[in-house]
């Protein structure tokens, strides 16, 4: 239908508060594959999911097709700054920053890149 717009529902929102974090309709395949997966391929649940960086109404979106992990991202997840701007990411909620990891404070795997 021309002229007509959809917006699509923001599942992140749905995201648990607490570990293990994934999304109730990705539970059963993440946990699937984590009962086969070999350690340093399992999903890490502990950690605030990483997909993208942006809105969805920015002219650009960086979408992330697998950030890897290493021991620092458990340490930048456990700062209260970080682990609310990933949040706030994930909700689409206004930031300073186009991107949460340009903010210079931040002290995280991330922001390096």
């Amino acid at each position: 239908m021309a002229g007509a717009s959809t917006t699509l529902a923001n599942p992140w929102l749905d995201l648990r508060r607490s570990p293990p974090y994934v999304l109730p309709e990705d539970a059963a395949a993440i946990e699937a594959f984590n009962r086969v997966a070999d350690v340093c391929h399992r999903v890490d649940l502990t950690l605030l999911p990483e997909p993208f960086l942006g809105r969805p109404s920015a002219p650009l979106v960086v979408l992330g097709l697998n950030p890897g992990w290493n021991p620092a991202d458990a340490a930048a997840h456990v700062d209260a700054t970080f682990f609310r701007r990933s949040r706030q990411n994930l909700e689409h909620a206004e930031s300073a920053f186009l991107f949460y990891l340009f903010d210079p404070s931040l002290d995280a795997p991330g922001h390096r890149w």
